[in-house]
């Protein structure tokens, strides 16, 4: 008999520190839901964008726990008298998940939102409790990261939950009921498009990436209305043949150059820019057919939130033949900057404003090879300016 993998995920709480969720109205599987017993929460009218851009405490409404990719949270309930108290206070199990969770928890209003390739839960946080399940069939023949059974998380709006699935669409599910709203395809599966990211909501809009960037798709960056999934956007992150950035590929792999969206991007309300970042060019180790930079690959773009107009980019690797993705969480550090802990073992530091990193003019911050020795690789970067920070040994 074959064994069917449980994962578990586990809420960790100082003992005897929990405080009981404000209960509101009742809540209910919807009608292609997992059937639960009915319970009462805090599901309130609906979660307003300015409780995403400002979290109330307790709370953790997005991926990145607040819009600018920091992860910081301003509780102090725990803290260095009890830490060594802590103890498991309840654990949930999702039966039959094909592989490690790597989705981040989302919470607001008493309910915990995680995820599963092509499924959902809404579970009471205090006690773990299922409020309701969501699930899909996974699509069979997909490739890469998509068909291991990825899946990061959701994003939350008004009354609405949503979520990518394995074979890059995007859905929305009511907030209270787990009911689906409505469905949305990125990109087709059979020429290898998927999605495992959480998606980004900025204002009334729904923003998700797609993998596929090691399998030859094209990527781009989505946006949808949040209250329709009427397409707003794209961007292309490897551009058409005749467009800018173009003429940073030499050969036939702009076709299918990649440069996939994996990682949730993250937003600067006082700017109005999106960061998205973006994974490596393909083929990935021969740079035989794609002779040039290989724009928009290894970057990180701003982009207009409202339309998808790249306002500036800079890119980490120039032609890169190592796999070097640049998907790392682009965070904003101050009102300035932005840092990026670069998987190559690069930190940089672009501006935040279109007049520093702006465009990665030709002589000026491009990052070039310094020296390779055994076991390391170095990267320096010419004419760095005031804001930048490049310190970089890489271990290979």
């Amino acid at each position: 008999m074959r064994r069917v993998p449980a994962l578990t995920v586990c809420m960790i709480l100082c003992v005897g520190s929990l405080r009981p969720t404000n209960p509101a109205m009742p809540v209910r599987s919807g009608p292609n839901a997992t059937p639960t017993q009915a319970g009462t929460v805090e599901t309130g009218t609906g979660i307003p964008f300015e409780d995403i851009a400002q979290p109330k405490p307790g709370t953790w409404p997005t991926y990145h726990g607040r819009l600018s990719g920091n992860r910081f949270s301003p509780l102090d309930q725990i803290n260095g008298s009890n830490v060594d108290r802590l103890a498991p206070r309840w654990m949930f199990t999702i039966h039959g998940a094909p592989r490690d969770l790597q989705m981040t928890p989302v919470v607001a209003g008493g309910v915990m939102y995680v995820t599963s390739v092509n499924e959902a839960f809404a579970l009471d946080a205090g006690s773990g409790r299922e409020i309701w399940h969501y699930r899909r069939p996974r699509t069979p023949g997909l490739a890469g990261d998509a068909a291991s059974g990825i899946n990061r998380g959701v994003a939350l709006l008004g009354d609405r939950v949503f979520m990518v699935t394995d074979n890059a669409h995007v859905i929305a599910l009511h907030r209270a009921t787990g009911q689906l709203l409505w469905d949305a395809e990125m990109g087709d599966s059979r020429q290898n498009y998927g999605a495992t990211s959480a998606p980004l909501v900025i204002n009334d809009l729904v923003i998700s990436g797609v993998s596929g960037g090691d399998e030859g798709v094209r990527g781009f960056v989505d946006a949808f209305r949040a209250a329709s999934g009427v397409h707003v956007w794209r961007f292309w992150t490897v551009p058409a043949r005749g467009e800018p950035g173009s003429e940073t590929w030499i050969g036939r792999a702009i076709e299918h150059g990649c440069a996939a969206t994996w990682l949730t991007g993250t937003y600067d309300p006082d700017s109005r820019l999106l960061y998205w970042p973006t994974g490596n060019p393909c083929p990935d180790y021969n740079g035989a057919e794609r002779k040039g930079d290989n724009l928009y690959s290894d970057s990180v773009l701003a982009l207009d939130p409202d339309t998808g107009t790249l306002k500036w980019h800079y890119q980490f690797t120039p032609h890169d033949l190592h796999d070097w993705d640049a998907t790392e969480t682009p965070m904003l550090v101050d009102r300035r900057a932005i840092r990026q802990e670069h998987h190559v073992g690069e930190r940089h530091r672009p501006r935040r404003s279109s007049q520093a990193a702006a465009g990665q003019r030709a002589d000026r911050g491009r990052p070039a090879r310094l020296s390779r020795g055994r076991g390391s690789h170095q990267l320096a970067v010419d004419g760095v300016q005031p804001g930048h920070e490049f310190f970089l040994p890489v271990r290979r």
